[in-house]
């Protein structure tokens, strides 16, 4: 199989999925992707056997900065390193601007910043934006979005084991079973009348 480098970026599950295991996730994520590479590469269908991953965080706001949203890097093969800059690019064009990375490059030159890279596409699947470069364009999108469906069915199995390790169903994601300092926030605003 081919060689897989990941890079955890940030765990925004932290309560429910210990870092270890998210970083075994989106390692599962990438040995998923290495596999299906070498498989076609060799029989000649995609042109190269590396491939760079980029997998953004699935609830981030459009508000978020797009480097606060990135979840996670995947470098696969011997070249995988460099194409996961692509794959950042794509992941955050898509976040930004709430269309796959294709748009500015062939649709609307105008939608493209300078530094962008000229190449799309990027996948969305349940909100999970991810990126995916060192194929032909369209393998490209394939992967990512094979990535970020088998991304979310392990994560979405492991908040289940969590939930059903709990005496009881809690109210809120996290081990103290207390919302969010966001929620905590929204609440605490003073009124503006009466």
């Amino acid at each position: 199989m081919l060689e897989t480098q990941v890079s955890l970026k940030r765990n925004p599950w932290d309560h429910s999925v210990p870092h270890e295991t998210l970083f075994n996730i989106v390692s599962k994520v990438g040995e998923s992707r290495a596999k299906h590479v070498e498989k076609l590469h060799e029989r000649g269908e995609w042109p190269r056997d590396s491939l760079g991953i980029a997998l953004m965080v699935p609830f981030a706001p459009r508000s978020l900065p797009a480097a606060d949203a990135l979840l996670a890097t995947i470098a696969i093969g011997p070249d995988g390193e460099r194409y996961v800059m692509n794959a950042v690019a794509k992941a955050a064009y898509h976040h930004d601007r709430g269309e796959p990375a294709g748009w500015g490059v062939y649709m609307d030159l105008a939608a493209s910043a300078d530094g962008d890279f000229c190449y799309g596409f990027s996948s969305m699947v349940d909100g999970m934006i991810v990126g995916a470069s060192g194929q032909k364009e369209m393998q490209d999108a394939c992967e990512a979005a094979h990535a970020a469906a088998t991304f979310l069915y392990l994560l979405r199995r492991e908040r289940e084991v969590w939930m059903e390790g709990r005496e009881e169903r809690p109210r809120w994601f996290c081990n103290i079973d207390q919302p969010g300092e966001t929620y905590q926030a929204m609440v605490a605003q003073p009124a503006i009348y009466p």
